[in-house]
């Protein structure tokens, strides 16, 4: 079966280089994985540092999920 998945950057954090990705899925509960990192289950709200990303989604029963993401850091005024 494939999982519903979303990806959606929350706002730009303009005083330090990380910003907010919400990442949601259904169904709720598929773990996420950060540059192989396990870092929560869906929904999340996940602080991305500046740079390129693996993002990845697993729920037993369901496809994985995978995308390469780039993050950029505001820039400075």
């Amino acid at each position: 079966m494939r999982m519903k998945t979303a990806a959606v950057l929350v706002r730009e954090n303009r005083s330090l280089n990380p910003v907010l990705l919400f990442v949601a899925s259904t169904p709720v509960a598929a773990d996420i994985y950060l540059d192989g990192g396990f870092v929560g289950n869906t929904p999340s709200i996940l602080d991305v540092p500046a740079g390129e990303h693996t993002l990845k989604m697993t729920k037993v029963g369901y496809k994985t999920w995978q995308r390469k993401l780039e993050s950029k850091a505001a820039a400075s005024t």
